[in-house]
């Protein structure tokens, strides 16, 4: 694979991508060709995952593909999120609508996006097989298990409580504590996905691993609101009560993810050898 040609590849095909979007927003175009957003946001999830590939190709090319894998679907995520943030700031700076008509737009594009990603994953998981390296990590296994059951455990509460709000409707009552689920759902996401895949994640260089545990909460909370948007349609409940909620849900997640930065690193750094 080379590297340069596909980084080349990719920074270009995301400036096109970035500009066309744009100008057929501002130009109205979309309701024109409402169906070309797909292949704006499939081939920029395939330009983004292949272009952060191949920035890190020296540091990735060697490691298990299923880490592949989920590394860059995770960036495609990460990247995803990130657009419909600035598409929604814009949104409300210039008092103008960039996101469509309800979640149903958003969602579409996070979707899309991220099956872009997992694409070029899937093209990663074809390659002819590397020489992956091997990890001498200190003997974890009781931590694991305690770890990654106890994480486990207080997602499932999390999912659980989320329901039984709204079931209940007692998010009018308690309009904010949807922030801590979605903050807290973060962190333990971020903690679980680093305990079960750590004799892979030891000795990647810092900066890696929080990018690649960013990516699972980011596709966590893509997933997530997937979920729901996808339940309100098949039941004709109301999940998800407005955009600005669903991307609100969506940065308290990232920013959940953020808070076990710190926990994760010195984990790493006192107990994995060098």
């Amino acid at each position: 694979m080379n590297k340069k040609k596909l980084l080349i590849f990719s920074v270009v095909t995301l400036v096109l991508i970035v500009f066309l979007e744009f100008l057929f927003i501002l130009k109205w175009w979309f309701s024109y060709f409402p169906h070309i957003g797909i292949f704006f946001h499939i081939t920029g999830g395939i330009a983004f995952s292949a272009g952060v590939f191949a920035w890190f190709y020296g540091d990735l090319s060697d490691i298990k593909k299923i880490i592949q894998f989920i590394f860059v679907s995770g960036s495609a995520a990460i990247a995803a999120i990130g657009w419909e943030c600035v598409e929604w700031i814009l949104g409300a700076v210039r008092n103008r609508r960039f996101q469509g008509i309800g979640v149903d737009n958003t969602m579409e594009d996070l979707f899309l996006s991220m099956a872009g990603g997992v694409i070029f994953g899937l093209f990663l998981m074809l390659q002819k097989k590397n020489n992956s390296k091997i990890l001498t990590v200190k003997s974890i296994l009781p931590e694991q298990i305690l770890v990654i059951c106890s994480s486990f455990l207080i997602l499932a509460g999390i999912v659980f409580l989320e329901f039984y709000f709204l079931e209940e409707q007692l998010f009018e009552q308690y309009p904010d504590i949807g922030i801590g689920f979605h903050f807290l759902g973060g962190f333990f996401v971020t903690v679980v996905t680093y305990y079960m895949f750590i004799k892979n994640l030891s000795e990647l260089k810092w900066f890696l691993l929080i990018l690649f545990l960013t990516g699972t909460v980011a596709l966590a909370a893509v997933g997530w609101e997937g979920f729901e948007w996808t339940l309100g349609r098949l039941t004709g409940k109301f999940y998800q009560v407005s955009i600005d909620n669903t991307m609100l849900d969506l940065v308290t997640g990232l920013a959940g993810g953020i808070i076990a930065w710190p926990f994760v690193l010195l984990r790493n750094f006192f107990f994995c050898k060098r």
